[in-house]
């Protein structure tokens, strides 16, 4: 069965979520995704099903942060520095691959932590505050770029054109997921377990909070009445929560 194949089953066939595992409800759509994109998890059926599973996700991400924060963690495979600090920065800030692949020096404010993406997918601006270790892998990212003069901070991802494409980061990260023997997981999924662990305890973020975070966007008047805006202020409070203890740099890296 393919994976598309048993998210789709799992999607309809999932049991019931167990409401009492956070104090603030769980997005079942995000939950039940998660089952379907990490196949090995198990379903239990105690109360703290959440914690279990999400410990086996933290496990995954220390895993993949080991591998390309340290040159020698896989035989035999060199790690381009590039896919290391895109890799890095992706899981340390959450957001969409195709996002971080168009990132330009003039959407940043370093000295400040912030980075204004122009135009979300979602539609309308979204302005993500920076930990220290997404500025820290951003300014390796910006030093490493060798004779390229435009604003791109990952060169790699655009064309002669200057098109923007994702394209050479996901075969670098097929690379890495077969060594890893991770060959189900696709780039986009790192997100998705992302967005599950900031709701899991300890962190406990509300699901909007969560969703502006991640540039998750309501339309039309139900973004009126959230509040709009960039709530900056609650975005860092969810980045102060997504702060893994596993997540450091090399002394060499910053």
């Amino acid at each position: 069965m393919t994976l598309r194949a048993r998210r789709l089953g799992t999607l309809v066939t999932a049991p019931p979520i167990h409401e009492g595992v956070l104090q603030r409800p769980v997005d079942r759509a995000d939950f039940d995704a998660c089952f379907t994109i990490f196949p090995w998890l198990d379903r239990a059926t105690e109360d703290d099903v959440l914690t279990n599973e999400c410990r086996k996700l933290e496990q995954m991400f220390q895993t993949w942060w080991h591998a390309l924060n340290t040159t020698t963690a896989i035989p035999n495979m060199d790690i381009p520095e590039d896919f290391s600090c895109f890799m890095r920065l992706y899981i340390v800030t959450i957001q969409r691959p195709c996002e971080i692949a168009r990132m330009d020096a003039r959407q940043l404010n370093l000295e400040r932590g912030l980075w204004r993406v122009p135009q979300g997918i979602k539609g309308g601006r979204h302005i993500i505050p920076l930990s220290p270790i997404a500025v820290s892998l951003i300014r390796r990212a910006i030093a490493i770029r060798e004779g390229f003069d435009s604003g791109a901070v990952f060169p790699a991802c655009r064309n002669a054109k200057g098109e923007t494409s994702v394209d050479v980061m996901v075969r670098r990260f097929r690379q890495v997921a077969t060594a890893l023997s991770s060959t189900d997981l696709r780039l986009h999924d790192i997100r998705h377990a992302g967005r599950v662990l900031l709701q899991d305890r300890p962190m406990r973020v509300p699901v909007e909070a969560a969703a502006r975070a991640l540039g998750h966007r309501k339309k039309g008047i139900e973004e009126i009445y959230a509040g709009g805006g960039d709530r900056l202020h609650e975005k860092r409070k969810v980045f102060q929560a997504w702060k893994p203890a596993w997540a450091t740099l090399p002394e060499t890296t910053g």
